[in-house]
């Protein structure tokens, strides 16, 4: 999950290593999951260098696709299920969930140089519990602390100057005006119209 939003702040582009953790099998698709950048050499034990890992760029996604996600994601946490985390310099995109069987909840956000993915999970729905009380419940990213991503992120961001992406170009029909008295399109001009993505 952390590859592909990575790839998101990227504006499209994919950044894998050199080095496979595994080899594909016979018949088995390359993942490029299997290809992680945060090992960066392999030494024996004299310290020699025996392979270093090369970064490997691929444009996956196009750069205007790439912006219009992340413009479409920052509401996330200024309205959606990720608007209890506060503090951040930043408008950051973000994404919160929970499985249909509420036994996993995770998050993910990012800045344009650090991407944050979290998950927190049980075996059991039974299993689910929040908080100091240990009361339980079903899971869901909206009632997980270890899902805000505020904890992790806050203290990596400290000290780094946070710049932002550009925005994407206007998309055609990407902005519809809806008149709230009716929640249908608005028709012609109207001062009630809100603009919604």
């Amino acid at each position: 999950m952390a590859l592909a939003y990575s790839t998101l702040a990227n504006e499209g582009m994919r950044v894998t290593g050199s080095l496979p953790v595994r080899r594909p099998g016979p018949g088995e698709v390359p993942d490029p999951t299997l290809t992680p950048i945060a090992i960066r050499r392999v030494e024996d034990a004299s310290g020699r260098v025996i392979d270093r890992n090369t970064p490997q760029r691929a444009q996956v996604v196009s750069r205007e696709s790439a912006l219009t996600a992340i413009a479409m994601l920052r509401s996330v946490i200024r309205v959606g299920t990720a608007h209890t985390i506060s503090g951040f310099r930043a408008r950051l995109p973000a994404r919160r969930a929970t499985t249909e069987d509420f036994v996993d909840a995770w998050f993910v956000g990012m800045t344009p140089t650090l991407t944050t993915s979290v998950w927190n999970g049980f075996a059991r729905p039974s299993e689910c519990r929040w908080s100091s009380s240990s009361t339980t419940g079903p899971c869901s990213a909206a009632r997980s602390p270890r899902c805000s991503g505020g904890r992790s992120r806050k203290p990596a961001l400290a000290g780094t100057r946070i710049h932002d992406w550009p925005a994407p170009t206007q998309v055609a029909g990407a902005e519809v005006r809806i008149d709230p008295a009716t929640g249908e399109a608005a028709q012609g001009p109207t001062a009630r119209a809100l603009a919604r993505w």
